[in-house]
Formats: structure tokens, C-alpha cells, sequence
């Protein structure tokens, strides 16, 4: 509720905001103010984004775009090709969010031979940067959409501009960025079946985040080296390895544990969960299933709209219910996601 009215407050002064900046583009019709007017529409559509209010945020976020196409329409740099890529981006990522996939994809494409643009003309780090998001939302949009060998092109692509960028500029950022890379590419080889190379590539995200944790310990290098952990196990689960699986989730567990104590978090919690769960459908732990329960239980009524909370909540419910051994894979199998 705090956060509501954090967010009610802010639309607020958005909304002031917009109508100046629309106010003066409309009277002096500049660059710069049609520039601050775009900035102003693109504010609108975030937070509406963050109050789940869609179909106003797909309004403001198409004006942000017709606005950012008619600037660059008239002076085609790359400050405005870059500023037009990225309300593509936003229009692709509303309209996932709304369900939208073939829209998606058509606005995720165009920002993708912009940006491949930009980085032919200028190859500065920004702009590979850029273009290896653009191939990551292909990739992710491909793999939403089930055209797994499209994905697996799009994420063999950004990794070749990754591991470039990792090795040429060495900042944490940069090292980040490609270990996710690498987990992608896990996930889209276990998507496929091919599951040794999924190994392999978890395997090197392990080792990607453990050594970010050794350099910096924080919340979010933390977090980073436990879904690592989690994958792993995952990935051990898929091939019938339950022993290397569960030291995996235990490692995990460990630090989930750590998290929740310093940040007590929602996602920190959640996360806990998901990892006993895991560890009590390998052992039939009914103890930590019920324990699983419980946090879901705190976070729906907590967090009532986050939907995730109370399905999770639903399914660890109904499976205790009626839960045997012979179920236990089919079970695991609906927490093998993305946590």
C-alpha cells in the first residue's frame, strides 16, 4: 500500500510534468522541447507500466514513439536513432507484458536493425552494448514464442558481443552481462534437450558468479551466484543426477538463508522458498514443503498483487495434499523456472 501511494504521487507529478512539456513543444515546437515533451510521455507509460495499468502505458509509450520517429525524421543523428531504438524497445516490451508476441517481435526487430546500424557506424562500446540487448530480446521473444532454434541464434549472437565486450573493457558490468548471457544460453540448450551443453554452460555461469561474489559480496552478487546454484541443480534434476542436485540447492539454500536474514525482501523470500521446495520434493521433506507453504502463504497475503505468490501457494498446497513419491519429478518440474 506504501508503494501504491508512493506510485499515485508520482503519477502525479508526471502528469504536471507532461502537460508543461506539452504545453511548451506545442508553443515553441523546438527540438528540445519536443525532445523533453517525448522524455515526459515515456515517464507516463513507465509508471503506468508499474501500476499495471497497460493499456494506458501502451498509449503514452506510442505517442513516445511518434514523437522520437518525427525527431529523427527531421535530423537523423545518432543521439536520435539511438532515442528511437529505445522507444521501440518500450513498445516491445508493453507489448509483452500485454501478451502481445507478434507485435513484440515486429518492434523488438525494427530496434534490432537500428542498433545493428549504429553499431556499424560508430562501434562504440554503448552502441554493441545496445545491439547485444536487442539480441537478447529477439532471443527471449523467439524462446516465448517456441522458435527455440531462432532463440539460440539470437543468444550465439549477443555471446559473441559479450564475451567481447567482457574481455575488452573488464568491469564488473561487462562480466555480469556475459555470465547471463551464458545462463541463456543454458536455458535455451535445456529447452532443446541438449542437455550436456546446457551443463556445460550453467557450469561456466557458476563459475562467472562465484568469482563476482569473491570480488564484491553484495546483495545482488549474491543473489546472482544462488540462481547459478539453482540452475544447477535444476540441470542435475533434468538428467537424473539427484545427489549432485541437491548439494547444489544446499550451496544455494546456504546463501538463500543469508539474504533473507540481512534484507528480508520479498524476492528474498521467495527465492528461500523456491529452494526448499526443490530440496523437500527430492527428499519428500514434508517439513520443508510445509515450510515452502508457509512463506508463500506470508508473501500472498502480504503481496496480494503479485500473482506468483498465490499460485505457488495453490500448488505446494494441492500437492501436499496428495502427494506420493511416484509424483515427486512431475512436481519438481513446475518449479524449474526462472526464480
Amino acid at each position: 500500500n506504501n508503494d501504491m501511494g508512493h506510485q499515485e504521487e508520482a503519477l502525479s507529478y508526471y502528469r504536471q510534468s507532461l502537460e508543461i512539456s506539452k504545453k511548451l513543444a506545442e508553443e515553441t515546437g523546438t527540438m528540445m522541447s519536443r525532445h523533453s515533451y517525448a522524455i515526459s510521455l515515456g515517464n507516463m507509460g513507465e509508471i503506468c507500466k508499474a501500476m499495471n495499468r497497460l493499456d494506458e502505458a501502451l498509449k503514452y509509450y506510442r505517442q513516445f514513439m511518434e514523437v522520437q520517429h518525427s525527431l529523427m525524421e527531421e535530423s537523423t543523428t545518432v543521439e536520435s536513432l539511438h532515442d528511437y531504438s529505445m522507444s521501440l524497445v518500450k513498445m516491445g516490451d508493453i507489448n509483452t507484458a500485454m501478451g502481445h508476441l507478434d507485435d513484440t517481435r515486429d518492434y523488438y526487430m525494427h530496434a534490432l536493425e537500428i542498433r545493428k546500424r549504429l553499431m556499424d557506424e560508430t562501434s562504440t562500446i554503448e552502441s554493441m552494448r545496445d545491439y547485444s540487448v536487442s539480441l537478447e530480446k529477439m532471443g527471449d521473444i523467439s524462446d516465448d514464442m517456441g522458435r527455440l532454434d531462432d532463440a539460440f541464434e539470437y543468444y550465439t549472437q549477443e555471446l559473441e558481443i559479450t564475451s567481447w565486450l567482457k574481455d575488452e573493457t573488464g568491469t564488473i558490468e561487462s562480466r555480469r552481462d556475459y555470465g547471463r548471457n551464458i545462463s541463456r544460453m543454458g536455458d535455451i540448450c535445456k529447452s532443446m534437450n541438449r542437455l550436456d551443453e546446457a551443463l556445460g554452460y550453467y557450469r561456466q555461469f557458476v563459475d562467472i558468479q562465484h568469482s563476482l561474489m569473491e570480488e564484491s559480496t553484495t546483495v545482488e552478487s549474491l543473489h546472482d551466484y544462488s540462481t547459478s546454484l539453482v540452475k544447477m541443480g535444476d540441470i542435475n534434476v533434468t538428467m537424473d543426477r539427484q545427489d549432485d542436485a541437491l548439494e547444489y540447492y544446499r550451496q544455494s539454500l546456504r546463501i538463500g538463508k543469508r539474504l533473507v536474514e540481512e534484507t528480508g525482501t520479498a524476492q528474498s523470500l521467495n527465492d528461500y522458498a523456491v529452494i526448499l521446495a526443490k530440496i523437500g520434493l527430492i527428499r519428500q521433506d514434508k517439513e520443508l514443503l510445509i515450510s515452502a507453504q508457509a512463506t508463500w502463504k506470508y508473501l500472498s497475503e502480504s503481496f496480494p498483487n503479485v500473482k506468483t505468490y498465490a499460485k505457488k501457494y495453490e500448488i505446494i498446497t494441492e500437492q501436499l495434499k496428495k502427494m506420493k513419491p511416484s509424483l515427486f519429478r512431475n512436481i519438481l518440474s513446475r518449479f524449474q523456472k526462472k526464480i
